[in-house]
């Protein structure tokens, strides 16, 4: 379900390991330009774990990483941005509780 959430709201799977109960998005582009061997901007992407609990229940959380990037042919630099803006995690829960 937490899958189908992130593919419905336009996010791509990079990897995920449902035994342990985590799935990683791909990045999506923020603010910048990609040409293939340069890219420079800024990117996000989410971590979404889910803890089975007692009772039949869940705990799902997501973290967002929010980074300016600068790849030189195949060499990329990524440095972190601090934000607290949390409206891109509060969307994604808010429609995983939706398809309860």
């Amino acid at each position: 379900m937490t899958r189908s959430v992130l593919e419905s709201l336009g996010w791509d799977i990079d990897k995920e390991d449902r035994d342990v109960g985590w799935i990683v998005t791909d990045s999506r582009r923020l603010d910048g330009d990609n040409f293939g061997v340069y890219a420079k901007g800024v990117e996000h992407r989410l971590r979404v774990s889910v803890r089975r609990l007692d009772g039949g229940r869940s705990s799902v959380s997501v973290e967002r990483r929010v980074y300016k990037e600068e790849r030189i042919l195949f060499v990329d630099k990524e440095e972190d941005i601090k934000t607290d803006d949390r409206s891109v995690e509060k969307r994604i829960l808010d429609e995983i509780g939706r398809s309860l």
